[in-house]
């Protein structure tokens, strides 16, 4: 009864709506007013700082109105006229229907369609046609009706918040918030996307594809002198998810990795490792064909931008962004942030002979006077860079090897899947397709690099090794479906967490510590204390590549081979342990 009631309610304003607007428009008047705002308040928004109003009408748009009557935007993508509006408060959105499949959603803060940011009528029936809509938020329902059928909506809180699209499998994922909040993006077809969150709305995203045809970088290293290629460079080692008799993988009646087509290229390959250093505002991409690309920001036009933009609420934004392009204040003139600007490569760092999959930066807060980098593959070496000239300092010799031979630039006995540096200990671990970690001293010399321990236990490939920096532990994830957590000293495993699916990548919430892993298709949220399962994150559709937590937005991110970056909410612990040192 309690649904009926006040479905019927909601009928009755949107028809007094109609006809509202129908009279006035035939007798040529303009609308009071006070008529506007008693025929809309089912329908009006309201927020700490902005009151809008949203009528619809037979002439097939919506009008968005301020408090006093004045039209502030009028939306006319409709096919048809509009039959229902709601106002979802828990996402303060507004569904708007014509009579469509899939209604339109729209961010009334920004004025924004973020339909295309939401997955929640993703693989819906086109054939249903939706007349009426109206959410309760008591129970954060929303409710549409068709002409002989009643669809219920939930808002989830675990649910995806927005999702972005890319037009390749997407292999690796990073991001900066040092001045604003940008993610980066490579493809399997060798593109780089910088997307930055739009101003007023935390929906919507602007992106800026780069593609390396168009920039002629200048070359460093010791391939850099070498014109024959390893004719096997292009091709992927075999691994458990990827022989053709595990590829597909059931979950639900999807099958997994069934979308990613084979790509035509003849020059550039596609990035397999990313990270962003905000020490030196560089971009450093691995590819498949053993180059690193070092992207970064076009410097030539600067200029200010406030530290914590994507941090405050809209009329805090709105006072910044009027201060910052006044003409009577000396940021004017054109000048923006160089992190609005373009984005260039100027130097690739080849010293690989097989794909790169493995990256760790080493900067000058550790203690060096530079700031370094190292890099791994397939072809099991080890490289050592110093990014801030962009030479190659020194390829790892073995040092318990005197005489010189093929094995002694050999790091380990299989491919190199990842590495991480851990500032603390000044040591770094990388991973092995033979399922062993191993942990090296770091040094800028390969003397200085030596082996502190093997790490054992996994069964098949290790996919990730990260440094538990609140619970100061190695954590390791692998193909055969477990995660492992290591012991300060020593090689010990101490506690094994077991996904019951392949472990993709890993990441910390660098808040309340937990283990936040791709499995397979899905977000797997780890307590790191009890290693129960607090929180699961589904709507990928094929294997996740890469996981980062954003501390700033209190989000997590994801790229997948389904061609879409998703973010997510962050598990929030009420009892954390580490809120002192977040």
């Amino acid at each position: 009864m309690r649904i009926l009631e006040l479905w019927n309610k909601q009928v009755s304003f949107i028809i007094c709506i109609f006809l509202s607007s129908l009279i006035f428009s035939k007798m040529d008047l303009e609308m009071p007013t006070s008529l506007l705002h008693t025929f809309t308040q089912n329908v009006t928004l309201f927020s700490a700082n902005f009151d809008r109003f949203l009528t619809g009408s037979f002439d097939q748009t919506v009008g968005v109105w301020s408090q006093d009557g004045q039209l502030i935007q009028r939306l006319q993508q409709f096919m048809g006229e509009i039959t229902g509006m709601c106002y979802v408060p828990s996402l303060k959105i507004v569904w708007i229907t014509s009579g469509s499949s899939q209604p339109l959603v729209l961010d009334p803060r920004s004025g924004d369609v973020i339909s295309n940011f939401v997955d929640t009528f993703q693989d819906y029936d086109d054939s249903l046609q939706i007349k009426k809509l109206t959410c309760l938020p008591e129970t954060n329902h929303v409710i549409g009706s068709t002409r002989n059928q009643m669809i219920v909506w939930k808002y989830h809180n675990a649910g995806c918040v927005t999702i972005l699209h890319a037009k390749h499998p997407l292999e690796c994922l990073s991001y900066t918030g040092k001045k604003l909040l940008l993610l980066f993006t490579g493809d399997s077809s060798g593109i780089v996307v910088k997307w930055k969150r739009n101003d007023l709305s935390p929906f919507t995203y602007s992106k800026e594809s780069y593609n390396m045809e168009d920039t002629r970088p200048e070359r460093r290293g010791l391939r850099s002198l070498l014109q024959k290629q390893v004719t096997e460079q292009n091709k992927r080692p075999q691994s458990r998810i990827q022989r053709p008799g595990t590829a597909g993988i059931l979950r639900n009646g999807i099958i997994l990795n069934n979308q990613r087509l084979p790509t035509t290229r003849t020059k550039f390959c596609g990035y397999t490792k990313s990270l962003f250093t905000d020490e030196m505002d560089l971009l450093v991409m691995a590819t498949e064909n053993g180059d690193i690309f070092l992207w970064e920001f076009d410097d030539s036009v600067t200029g200010p931008v406030h530290e914590d933009t994507f941090l405050l609420d809209d009329e805090q934004h709105l006072k910044i962004l009027m201060k910052e392009n006044s003409p009577n204040t000396e940021e004017s003139g054109g000048l923006i942030n160089k992190h609005l600007a373009g984005f260039t490569c100027k130097k690739v760092l080849a010293g690989h002979f097989k794909a790169v999959t493995a990256l760790a930066v080493v900067g000058k807060e550790h203690g060096f006077s530079t700031v370094y980098l190292l890099s791994g593959g397939w072809d099991r070496r080890l490289c050592l860079w110093d990014l801030l000239t962009c030479t190659l300092i020194e390829t790892f010799c073995r040092p318990e090897l005197d005489n010189w031979s093929e094995q002694r630039e050999i790091a380990c006995d299989g491919v190199i899947m990842d590495m991480c540096y851990c500032p603390k200990r000044q040591e770094f671990a990388y991973s092995s397709s033979n399922g062993n970690i191993y942990i090296r001293h770091f040094g800028a010399v390969s003397s200085e690099m030596t082996l502190v321990d093997i790490l054992r236990g996994h069964e098949a490939e290790v996919t990730s090794v990260v440094w538990h920096n609140l619970k100061d532990k190695w954590i390791t994830g692998s193909e055969d479906g477990t995660i492992r957590i290591w012991s300060e000293e020593g090689a010990q495993c101490e506690r094994i967490l077991h996904t019951k699916g392949v472990v993709m990548c890993i990441c910390i919430d660098q808040i309340n510590g937990c283990m936040v892993a791709g499995v397979q298709d899905t977000i797997r949220v780890y307590d790191p204390e009890s290693l129960l399962q607090v929180q699961s994150n589904v709507g990928h559709t094929d294997l996740i590549r890469s996981i980062v937590h954003i501390p700033e937005m209190k989000q997590y991110a994801s790229i997948s081979w389904d061609r879409t970056v998703r973010l997510w909410k962050a598990y929030y612990k009420a009892n954390n342990p580490y809120s002192s040192n977040a």
